[in-house]
């Protein structure tokens, strides 16, 4: 039996259960375990049982999808359905030393138990994928053709859901903006440059103590408020 989404998803059996979820997929049939490698137990959002004696979980607050968190392959906040799929942004990491990596939008080869997945199947960028102008690739014409421009997250046509009102979504655009542009700036006045060549105002440009405020104290703030979002409250 298919069913539409809805905002429940329908548990096995107590003491011997996997998340079955219900987007796109079969129901369980009535008394049928649903056994699996990897056993959990009842968890606090479940709200009761079908009539078939499965638990039923909520998977949404208020009509938007629940928030959640996974570690896999790293942190990542899930940020909403994709094209079928679901796509999480990864938690920013200090990355050789001198830089922050963050803006990394993952899907799982598994993409109904991501903790169980073998792998990363998409790595995107937020800054290419989720706002901004939408361009694709022409293989024929050998160009790119232009598409529409998205400031937020909520704006793209591409999710059908997502986990944030458009308040939060607005919030979570800035942030996000705001950190491109201070990386950009730690980089450039790290460097005393763009790195294209030698600039000749080098010396001009340096300032290691601003590059120290923005990667220890500025944008660690911003983490964090990025964090307060995208975390189940």
């Amino acid at each position: 039996m298919r069913l539409e989404r809805t905002n429940k998803q329908y548990i096995g059996k107590v003491e011997a259960f996997e998340v079955c979820s219900i987007n796109s997929h079969d129901m369980p049939k009535k008394n049928e375990e649903i056994l699996h490698s990897r056993q959990v137990g009842l968890q606090s959002d479940v709200i009761g049982k079908d009539a078939d004696g499965y638990y039923i979980e909520d998977v949404s607050v208020n009509g938007k999808m629940r928030k959640k968190v996974i570690n896999k392959f790293g942190n990542h906040y899930l940020l909403g359905i994709k094209d079928g799929k679901k796509q999480y942004l990864q938690v920013p990491s200090w990355s050789c030393g001198w830089y922050w990596s963050f803006g990394y939008i993952h899907e799982y080869t598994n993409d109904r138990r991501p903790k169980n997945s073998k792998d990363i199947a998409c790595h995107y960028h937020w800054d290419d994928r989720i706002v901004g102008k939408q361009e694709t690739y022409d293989c024929e014409k050998q160009c790119w053709l232009g598409g529409k421009y998205y400031h937020h997250l909520n704006q793209n046509k591409s999710f059908s859901e997502t986990v944030l009102t458009d308040a939060e979504s607005w919030t979570l655009a800035e942030l996000m903006s705001a950190c491109y542009k201070l990386k950009t700036m730690a980089e450039v006045l790290g460097k005393g440059g763009s790195n294209l060549t030698i600039n000749p105002c080098q010396e001009v440009i340096k300032n290691e103590e601003e590059v120290k405020r923005i990667n220890e104290v500025v944008l660690p703030e911003l983490f964090k408020e990025i964090d307060k979002i995208l975390t189940p409250k």
